[in-house]
């Protein structure tokens, strides 16, 4: 999600009627992962080897036969996936708080993903990586993983470009031609606001640059809306038709290496005020996508921001209870929000510290100003603590933060240095 457009594209997710059935890059702003298969034990011969399970080390003899040796584990043992942290993939933009993180964090980085390339009705592709991000990745080595998006996030220009298999072709070829000369890790496809009746058109697209750039030795990844149902009945017409029904989890699973799904912004500029990412939706958007989805293939969206509303004098936060989901948006709206940056987050919280929701695993303050009432819901690290807790649980692939620079600096005690396993191949 391009960070200018933070909270206006999250209002038109709210206002497409996604209401709290959304979430988000973003779905961009979407906007995790590494995969790199081991070599299949069936394939080795060793006339002695040490053979490790993790908590069992055990000297195994083997034939001078091919032998499985996964069939030796112990069926006790517990499944390799659920010993391993989740991945971490940040998404970045070019701003020096930005910049900053990734320079004091890149050791705690899986994948760094900068939201960079833009595309246009053509399939012609500008832009590129920050030369200085990309000699901290390789350095530090961090996966790089750009995002490409759709310009302006534009609906017309995506459709334009889904019904031309030149221009398809045309901006395939250049993320692979990108991908090489840059020794990119891969490339996520981060397009949003597409018709719903370019489903099949968007997986064939999925599809073509996910087999190009796997050809290429690259891996591909694709962003998608957070919902819990895939029965347009339950939004509304423009919620459905414009931003929530193109994405087809499986098919989108089965073109790529992992799925972003952007659980952010279950309220948001259109709302009232409310949790950035409260737990029991992000557990109802999980429950369907893992219906639809290995969770080897699933990186969760974690919200690295909070929000802040400025609405009418005299509320308090106990008249503001949070809706069910399919809550439509407030029209008219009388609040008004704002992203805090890390810096303007954590001098509000010395000024106003929230109160901890156990049931949203987030904190929320509210006070009376000059002006009128000011509401704010954080995304503390204590937050985060829910979420990859959530994560190890369901043995998701990780998880895919919206973005540095606006975190509390918190986070950081909770992620450990890497490595992480890499995320699923296809």
């Amino acid at each position: 999600m391009n960070d200018n457009k933070l909270s206006a594209a999250m209002s038109i997710h709210h206002a497409s009627g996604f209401g709290r059935t959304f979430a988000k890059a973003s779905a961009p702003k979407s906007k995790s992962g590494r995969a790199a298969s081991p070599a299949s034990p069936c394939s080795l011969v060793f006339p002695l080897a040490l053979f490790h399970t993790g908590e069992v080390r055990t000297w195994i003899f083997c034939s001078a036969l091919p032998v499985c040796l996964s069939l030796l584990t112990p069926a006790w043992a517990a499944p390799s996936h659920a010993r391993r942290r989740p991945a971490v993939l940040m998404y970045t933009v070019n701003r020096a708080d930005a910049w900053k993180d990734f320079q004091h964090h890149a050791g705690q980085i899986d994948i760094i993903a900068p939201q960079v390339l833009v595309a246009n009705a053509r399939g012609q592709v500008s832009g590129n990586v920050p030369p200085k991000l990309a000699q901290l990745a390789a350095r530090d080595q961090v996966r790089l993983l750009p995002l490409i998006i759709n310009a302006g996030f534009n609906e017309t220009l995506m459709d334009r470009l889904l019904h031309s298999p030149a221009a398809e072709r045309r901006m395939v070829r250049s993320l692979v031609r990108r991908a090489r000369a840059g020794r990119w890790w891969g490339v996520q496809f981060d397009f949003e606001h597409i018709p719903a009746r370019d489903r099949a058109r968007y997986n064939a697209l999925a599809r073509l640059a996910g087999q190009a750039l796997h050809r290429a030795g690259k891996r591909f990844s694709v962003t998608i809306v957070p919902r819990m149902s895939d029965r347009p009945g339950d939004f509304t017409a423009g919620g459905w038709r414009d931003w929530a029904g193109v994405y087809d989890y499986r098919a989108l699973a089965r073109a790529s290496d992992f799925l972003t799904i952007m659980t952010y912004s279950e309220y948001s500029g259109l709302t009232r005020p409310g949790p950035i990412s409260g737990l029991p939706w992000i557990r109802r958007c999980l429950r369907y996508a893992l219906r639809q989805a290995p969770a080897r293939k699933i990186s969760i969206g974690a919200a690295f921001y909070s929000g802040i509303w400025r609405g009418p004098a005299g509320i308090r936060l106990a008249s503001l209870p949070l809706v069910p989901s399919r809550y439509r948006p407030l029209h008219p709206n009388p609040w008004k929000s704002h992203v805090p940056e890390s810096a303007e987050l954590m001098r509000v919280w010395q000024q106003l510290p929230g109160r901890w929701q156990e049931r949203q695993q987030a904190y929320s303050a509210v006070r009376q100003t000059a002006t009128g009432t000011e509401v704010v819901w954080y995304s503390m690290a204590r937050s985060l603590q829910a979420l990859l807790r959530l994560t190890r649980r369901d043995h998701l692939a990780g998880i895919s933060a919206w973005r540095l620079g606006q975190e509390d600096p918190g986070v950081w005690k909770l992620l450990p240095a890497r490595r992480a396993v890499p995320l699923a191949a296809p």
